[in-house]
């Protein structure tokens, strides 16, 4: 989530040594840094819906399934945060601390009213330049309603859109599922067992 632009130009390894001792995150696009802004508790508990489903799913794999502390470094060079990250086998990462995550192939960002226009649009346009990266997902906070883009094997993205509580999105990427109902668990009135 973008909360506001600071009003200066920043070099790559100053904003690395920002991000090293900084107490708010931050995301380096263009050489622009941007304060992230907090989440509200729908935000919160889809992130925590969407890391259990597919920690436990994926558990007995080399898989790894990051919040949205981790820090990604998009192919044009941007620096980000996603709400979930994730990928099966070796993580490629870039050094010094910070380490930023060089090839996720599963990305989800949780849509608010404030980010939904840049996760879908510029957002999408630095992630999609991670070669690595095959599943896009895209979740509303306000009402059922998940958005897919899977990479082609062509480099076109095929856009699906699930917006019932039974319907299950299967993530080629990780080879792990999502049950819409398991994702707004405790959102919508739909009460835990």
């Amino acid at each position: 989530m973008l909360a506001r632009k600071l009003d200066n130009l920043m070099t790559e390894a100053a904003y690395l040594e920002l991000e090293r001792t900084a107490e708010v995150r931050h995301q380096w696009i263009d050489g622009e840094v941007f304060a992230m802004a907090g989440a509200s508790e729908e935000h919160s508990l889809i992130g925590s819906n969407l890391i259990t489903t597919l920690s436990v799913q994926t558990r007995s794999r080399r898989c790894r399934v990051h919040g949205s502390d981790r820090l990604i470094k998009t192919g044009n060079g941007n620096y980000t945060y996603a709400d979930v990250a994730a990928l099966c086998g070796q993580p490629e990462i870039t050094t010094p601390h910070p380490s930023a995550l060089l090839n996720p192939s599963l990305i989800i960002e949780i849509l608010s009213p404030s980010t939904q226009t840049y996760d879908r649009g510029d957002k999408f346009e630095h992630y999609r330049t991670i070669p690595s990266l095959i599943d896009y997902v895209l979740v509303a906070q306000s009402k059922i309603h998940i958005e897919t883009r899977v990479r082609q094997i062509d480099g076109s993205w095929l856009i699906r859109h699930y917006i019932t509580m039974d319907s299950t999105i299967h993530l080629e990427s990780i080879d792990a599922s999502l049950l819409v109902s398991e994702v707004y668990r405790n959102i919508f009135d739909n009460d835990p067992e």
